[in-house]
């Protein structure tokens, strides 16, 4: 496999796990990924996003920013977060935001924080 990134297909069936695995917080989005794979902060991770409604894949570049493990305090999922490349990132956040864009500011807890 060599330096191939990780790859990771993703689709959302509705608002609500998107709204629980996007990262609003992080600059040009990311989203949280649920895995049990190792990984270091900084490896590259190729994503395949379908969102809710959206007939369209999109492919994106990104790299962990953010490592929950297992253990995890709240009882919070394994995964990492991913930080959207700034090319396509852009784009797809702004997608994203406007897709969740009534709920963006609720008290709902989320797979991250």
């Amino acid at each position: 496999m060599g330096n191939q990134p990780n790859h990771f297909s993703i689709s959302f069936q509705d608002k609500a796990t998107l709204y629980k695995q996007y990262m609003p917080f992080i600059q040009n989005g990311g989203l949280f990924v649920r895995t049990q794979q190792p990984f270091s902060l900084g490896d590259a991770v190729s994503l395949s996003v379908q969102l809710p409604d959206d007939s369209d894949q999109h492919h994106i570049t990104s790299h962990v920013v953010w490592i929950t493990p297992e253990s995890a305090q709240r009882g919070l999922p394994a995964g990492i977060g991913v930080q959207f490349a700034a090319d396509k990132g852009v784009s797809l956040c702004a997608k994203i935001e406007g897709y969740l864009a009534d709920m963006l500011d609720s008290n709902h807890l989320t797979d991250t924080l």
